[in-house]
């Protein structure tokens, strides 16, 4: 995805929750996750996502009986 692709799929009024930084590109869902994209040739990849990272952890959690 490219970054006009994004702000074009996001509702106007949720453009606040798109950040750039450099070649970094952050964005939050309704859910207070952020997601963070590098910027390579105009298009966007994943780089981190806190949603996965929950994921994650609570299956770690789940192994260890936590």
């Amino acid at each position: 995805m490219k970054l006009v692709d994004l702000y074009k799929q996001t509702p106007a009024e949720r453009h606040g929750d798109i950040k750039v930084a450099a070649d970094r590109v952050f964005v939050k869902d309704t859910d207070g996750n952020i997601d963070e994209y590098l910027v390579s040739d105009g298009e966007l990849w994943l780089a981190r996502s806190n949603k996965e990272l929950k994921q994650d952890v609570r299956a770690i959690k789940s192994k260890l009986g936590i």
